[in-house]
């Protein structure tokens, strides 16, 4: 048997109850993952080889789903060995927790993944009207499950250039909160908008960032960004060798509602409709069939390959923006784009050139990195 799976997304449904402006998600559907598929999704963890397996709920709006995903930690943890162990998360816009729903993540030790852009102004470029909502569940988060809120809730803010005026006064907001984790990343949608000008901008709130970081690390010893967590005898966690992404380690894959496999949750077809035949020729060869046909382990341990000769994976550093090639980079070892991003832009037909915004963000944002002093 080939592979050694240690994460399997799970999509439970292609449907959202949001509509969050810059979700890749584009054509959401009214489709879910059936009883027999999610009992094959378990079977294929149970059946790695891996030792640690880590199965993360993803839709859509995954919670839209809820009694699937107590039946899934139900059969998961009826496979926990001493050999074999299972942890959960879950990547929610929040709406959905009720006390009950917040009591079983609890229990079963969730990671809970809450996509949240900070303040009011920055909330309603994702979902207008939403910030309260959000705002008051994070309260009765901290009052009710402090152990939750305090180690296994991550705040995942996402970042469009109209909101960058508003990204220092977010993450204040956050660690006013308490939040103790924060991470903060690139819309992955083209942004025809973004210009050469607004790099002073973000740069000028990323200064802002780092200085309120530093503050908050010399009052409590705690650094809530995790781009800013650095050992003092380690390295940046993040592909080398010339791999844009983890993707071809095929460590991970993703499950459909229809039980179709997927490297990634960005590849996955039920939820989206791609720009253009750019991403649809690249990612066709890279499917993996149905996680219930037996021949599933022969296609991953086929699927490196066909990575490579999709284009977009490898040979990170020859791919480019208008800020220069990645080779000549300075966080070119550092530096991680999504590859998919490449594609999203319908006029884009150059498989090496990645989107400015996205650059220019993981530039200002590693330079911070760089500047941050080592702490664990």
């Amino acid at each position: 048997m080939a592979g050694n799976i240690d994460t399997i997304q799970l999509i439970l449904t292609a449907q959202c109850n949001s509509r969050c402006s810059y979700c890749y998600q584009t054509a959401k559907k009214s489709l879910r993952m059936e009883r027999d598929v999610l009992q094959a999704a378990l079977e294929l963890a149970a059946a790695s080889p891996s030792g640690k397996m880590c199965l993360v709920f993803l839709g859509g709006e995954p919670l839209l789903e809820f009694a699937s995903v107590r039946e899934a930690v139900a059969l998961a943890e009826q496979e926990i060995t001493p050999e074999k162990s299972y942890r959960f998360k879950i990547s929610t816009n929040g709406f959905l927790i009720d006390e009950g729903t917040a009591a079983f993540l609890d229990e079963h030790r969730f990671e809970l993944h809450l996509s949240f852009d900070g303040i009011r102004e920055a909330q309603d470029y994702r979902t207008e009207g939403s910030f309260q909502v959000i705002d008051t569940l994070i309260d009765r988060l901290k009052r009710q499950h402090p152990q939750m809120f305090e180690r296994r809730l991550r705040i995942c803010m996402t970042v469009i250039p109209a909101a960058i005026p508003y990204l220092a006064r977010s993450f204040h907001y956050l660690l006013e909160k308490g939040i103790r984790n924060v991470t903060i990343s690139p819309s992955v949608l083209p942004h025809p908008e973004w210009s050469l000008e607004q790099i002073a901008q973000l740069d000028e709130q990323y200064g802002q960032l780092h200085e309120t970081s530093l503050s908050h690390l010399e009052s409590t010893g705690k650094v809530p960004m995790l781009l800013l967590r650095k050992r003092k005898d380690a390295g940046a966690a993040r592909p080398v060798g010339g791999l844009m992404c983890g993707l071809p380690a095929a460590t991970q894959v993703a499950v459909d509602v229809n039980g179709q496999v997927y490297g990634c949750a960005t590849l996955v077809e039920s939820y989206q409709e791609f720009p253009s035949d750019f991403l649809r020729v690249r990612l066709a060869p890279l499917k993996m069939g149905d996680v219930r046909d037996p021949e599933f382990w022969d296609r991953l341990a086929a699927f490196p390959e066909l990575t490579r000769k999709a284009g977009i994976f490898h040979n990170r550093e020859m791919k480019y923006s208008s800020y220069g090639k990645c080779g000549a980079c300075a966080y070119s070892d550092v530096c991680s784009i999504c590859p998919v991003s490449i594609g999203l832009d319908p006029r884009n037909t150059d498989p090496d050139r990645v989107p400015d915004f996205f650059c220019a963000f993981n530039q200002v944002a590693l330079k911070y990195r760089n500047l941050f002093p080592p702490v664990y």
